[in-house]
């Protein structure tokens, strides 16, 4: 996977477990390794990124939200540690302040720049977020 940051021009690349940032003319500006420092988080299973308009991404990993800043160093944010543990099915960016918007099955959390979660609501019963929509189940449909 892979975001670019209109602001910027970075490009950020998601490996399974490795983030990638290149400057604008494909120059390597940074990584976090596959094995990080004892005191960063190790990042296994990365499958979602999201540039925020501020020189760092988002990445997450089927259940939690890491917020790598501009020297490609991770930080686990609140939402990693929510009781809500349903698999990450998509992130948004929002460049106008760094934030997030991060899509579970039966969720939505609204992460801001610092890593609190500013708002969270549940979908109503029938109501199923897939990767960029949600759709509303009928009883016996597929």
């Amino acid at each position: 996977f892979m975001d670019v940051d209109s602001n910027t021009g970075d490009i950020w690349v998601l490996l399974a477990d490795e983030v990638l940032k290149y400057n604008p003319d494909l120059t390597l500006a940074g990584s976090h390794p596959k094995k990080p420092k004892k005191w960063e988080p190790e990042l296994v299973g990365l499958s979602r990124i999201a540039a925020d308009g501020r020189g760092g991404a988002w990445v997450s990993t089927q259940g939690s939200l890491y917020q790598v800043s501009e020297a490609v160093v991770p930080s686990k944010t609140a939402i990693a540690t929510a009781a809500d543990t349903e698999e990450i099915k998509r992130l948004s960016a929002d460049w106008s302040d760094g934030s997030v918007w991060v899509t579970r099955a039966h969720a939505v959390h609204h992460v801001l720049r610092t890593g609190a979660v500013a708002s969270s609501t549940t979908l109503r019963a029938g109501v199923e977020a897939l990767d960029s929509a949600a759709y509303v189940s009928r009883p016996g449909a597929p």
